[in-house]
């Protein structure tokens, strides 16, 4: 069906994007990071990359049919 394969886009495009603003940060909080920086940074970025790819995985399995 034509809306899986739209849905399954903007989600490949979504989690690239969050691929993208967890680089982001990552690389903002390294170059102005300081003792104040949360701890709890390192979770919180991970979890992005993580979403990220599940994003990704899981358009990819519904461009592919696999969730049929």
């Amino acid at each position: 069906m034509i809306w899986e394969k739209i849905i399954a886009v903007i989600c490949i495009l979504l989690g690239l994007y969050e691929f993208y603003a967890s680089y982001q940060a990552f690389k903002d909080v390294t170059k102005h990071g300081s003792k104040h920086t949360s701890p709890f940074f390192a979770f919180a970025d991970f979890y992005g990359f993580f979403f990220g790819g599940l994003l990704i995985v899981m358009a990819i399995q519904l461009l592919t049919g696999a969730l049929d």
